[in-house]
């Protein structure tokens, strides 16, 4: 699990350490992060033209800046690192994981 000097293992920790600090509402955020990445061709065309439509006049926040990260990190990760991570989130928080896998039965029987 290591890239570039970076190791894979240290993203997933900082992932989770953030996920523990945020809000129900960022959580929320995060959760559509994740369907998103789990069912790239099933994503709302909607959801995806309004974050689009952020205004660029302040900086972004730390939650913003941590949601960049996580798309870096996860898109070089191989599958089992992948899967490692949500194993890390389920032992935090299994009801979240457990909605996460919930919605993606659900969006993936949708055509």
């Amino acid at each position: 699990m290591e890239t570039d000097g970076h190791s894979t293992l240290s993203e997933i920790n900082s992932i989770i350490h953030w996920f523990r600090s945020w809000s129900p509402r960022q959580r929320e955020q995060f959760m559509e992060e994740l369907i998103e990445k789990a069912l790239p061709n099933k994503v709302d065309v909607l959801a995806g033209a309004l974050d689009g439509m952020n205004m660029r006049d302040r900086a972004p926040s730390i939650f913003q800046c941590q949601l960049r990260l996580f798309r870096q990190w996860f898109d070089k990760w191989t599958l089992n690192e992948r899967n490692f991570m949500v194993e890390r989130l389920e032992s935090c928080d299994q009801q979240f994981v457990e909605e996460f896998y919930d919605r993606v039965r659900r969006s993936a029987n949708v055509s």
